[in-house]
Formats: structure tokens, sequence, C-alpha cells
């Protein structure tokens, strides 16, 4: 058997959509190549179809000053790009980001960190001119908008007609530029998200999908069928790889050289006994952090039920999706109580949902039949 049947047969156990990985994969300078493509297989067709890219630069991150939060905060992945190769100062930031739990707000925290990494890229007696061009690119392991549509784009921009000298903002509205040779970035950012689950589709030949499932992980809204609007070749391989890059499609000899490079480079990874129990911990951190988060998320919405707000009220202020909102405004509104089913809707431990509940001074039944009624 040859190197390449080898790999083929061997099955990835180690997740791409975990951050230590992810940067592993496509924040390497050995692998820009695979950043390559697949920045140019996402970009070039939603809302930069001028993009086109054969070489990024990472930036250093000792470039990136003492203070790496402070100055390009959250950038896990962040490269830039040229667009004019004859101007020093015409470039594009591309701030790539992979997220696999759900955290209220990443559209204002995705504009926030635009603007952040704005400030910082122009110095100190430059002009505002040189602000480049950033691109924040947003990949979700969970769904965010509760709509079919996998991925989407803000730009922030108006319309520039150079030869008419106007800029159009967002109303309709022109305005008159003085200087003809006025050199005006009209497109500062653009935030992108692309989620994963509602990609992913059932494929019941191959079992590798299930590889490694720790519900941490799992999305429990999965789409099984993939956004009409995504249909670009490359666009879904990347995001099927990503999904799963056990998937036989990159296990074919066939298969483009660019994928079967990053599948070498993932198994090559999870060989590596320090990166394995680097990886594992990730994995319990994150599952530590997602149940600290939710149980502090369900806790404030029973406090706002509690303070007798308005459920469309309580909605806009609680960081918990929708659906769960719901499933709890109903469950208090109940006159029997039953904690542990509302313990197993929401996927949390029922001990927590019991000294919830008994912290609001809320009767409740658990589903033991041994349990008595409870009242506190």
């Amino acid at each position: 058997m040859d190197y390449l049947s080898y790999c083929n047969r061997r099955v990835i156990t180690i997740k791409p959509t975990v951050n230590i990985v992810f940067k592993r994969l496509f924040g390497n300078e050995k692998n820009k190549d695979i950043l390559v493509h697949f920045l140019n297989s996402v970009l070039k067709y939603y809302g930069h179809s001028d993009f086109n890219v054969n070489n990024v630069k990472f930036i250093d991150e000792k470039l990136r000053a003492d203070d790496l939060e402070e100055n390009f905060p959250n950038a896990d992945i962040l490269v830039s790009k040229f667009k004019r190769l004859t101007k020093e100062n015409d470039e594009e930031l591309v701030n790539i980001e992979i997220h696999v739990s759900n955290v209220s707000s990443r559209l204002y925290r995705s504009e926030f960190y635009a603007s952040r990494l704005m400030t910082q890229s122009v110095f100190k007696g430059q002009k505002y001119g040189n602000i480049p061009e950033i691109i924040m690119l947003n990949i979700l392991d969970y769904i965010m908008f509760d709509d079919r549509i996998g991925y989407r784009y803000f730009p922030r921009n108006g319309l520039y007609d150079k030869k008419m000298n106007i800029l159009t903002d967002k109303n309709g509205n022109d305005i008159i530029m003085d200087n003809d040779d006025f050199d005006f970035n009209c497109q500062l950012s653009t935030i992108h998200f692309i989620e994963l689950p509602k990609f992913k589709t059932k494929n019941e030949n191959n079992n590798d999908n299930n590889v490694n499932n720790n519900d941490i992980l799992d999305n429990s809204l999965n789409n099984d069928n993939k956004d009409d609007d995504n249909s670009d070749e490359d666009l879904n391989l990347w995001i099927q790889f990503l999904n799963n890059p056990n998937d036989p499609i990159f296990r074919k000899e066939d298969t483009k050289d660019i994928y079967k490079k990053a599948r070498f480079e993932l198994l090559f990874l999870q060989d590596d006994e320090k990166f394995e129990k680097e990886y594992w911990y990730r994995i319990d951190s994150i599952i530590t952090e997602k149940s600290i988060r939710e149980k502090s998320q369900i806790k404030t919405t029973f406090k706002l039920f509690h303070s007798n707000l308005d459920s469309s009220f309580i909605k806009t202020l609680s960081e918990l999706p929708e659906n769960e909102i719901n499933i709890i405004d109903e469950f208090l509104k109940e006159s029997e109580r039953n904690a542990t089913y509302l313990a197993e809707k929401l996927n949390i431990d029922a001990n927590f949902i019991y000294e919830t509940c008994d912290s609001f001074k809320l009767s409740y039944n658990t589903s033991n039949e041994d349990d008595e009624s409870k009242n506190s």
C-alpha cells in the first residue's frame, strides 16, 4: 500500500473547527497555499468579487505589540494582502476567527473588533486615507441566525463613482467630493458569517462523522439541506471539509491536491503526542466554558421572568436562544412544574435547575416517582 492510500484510509479524529487545530492548519507559514485557496474560494463570491490573492502576509504576533488582545483583539488568524503592489498602503486586513460556542452579540463584537483593527492600523502622523479595508471572516460551528441562509455578509460601504466624484451613502444621498484626485476607500469593513451546521448533510455511506463525537461540539439544529445560494464548488468543499474532513470526497485518488495536503496536515497534527494533549485540554476547556456560560444565562433569564418583565422584552435582554427562553417561560407558567424535564429540554444538569428554582422559591416536582413535591 502506497503512502497516499494509507492516508486516505486513516480517520481524522481531531476537529478542524477547534481553534487550535484551525490555527495550525490555516495559520501556518508552510500552509500558506491552503489559506490562499480557502480565502479565494470564500471571499470572491460574497461581497468581494475582485478578491484574488496569490500570497498573504501573516501579521507577526511580535508586531502586534506586547498586549496582543488590546491591539489586535480576538484574531485567530490575521493576514494582510496588497490589492495593488504599486501602492504600499493599499492593502486589506483579513481577520479569520473560528467559534464553537455561541456567544451573544457576535455581530456587534465583530463590528467592534473591526473598528479596533482600524485604529491600530494607522500610525500617528499618517492620513486617515491609509486605513486598510478590514475583512472579518467568522466561521461558526453553531447556528446564529434563525433561517436557512448559511453564508451572509454585512458590508459597511457606499458606492463610489470616480468619474462623477460622488460618494453615495446607503440612504441614497450624494456627497460631492472637492478633490478630483481624492482616493477614498468606501468599503471600510465587511463582516462575514459562515454557519457550518446549516451546510451539513446526512451521508448514510459514511460513518466517520461520528468519530470523537463530543456533545459540546454537536449542533442540535443541523439542517439537512445545503443552502441554495452557495453553489460554488470550492466554497462548498471547504465548508464540507471543516464539517467533516473524513468525507469520502476528500479520500479519492482524484481529490484536489490542496485538500489532500489539508488532510495530511491534520493527520500529522493528531500523531503529535504533545499536540494531542493540548487538543484534549482545549476540548475540556470548551466544555467547562460552555457549561458555566449556559448556567449563568439560564439563571439570568429566570431572574428576568421573576422580575415580571414582558417576555418580548426579556428576549431582547437574555443571551439565551429564543427557543430556550420560550421553554423556560412555559415551565414557569405551569401549575405543576417538572424541573427534571426542564433540565432535559435545556440539556443542563438537573441539580442546577433544582438549585435555581430553590433560589427563586419556586415550587417544582422531579420526574422520579419517589421524589416528593418540593416547596421552598
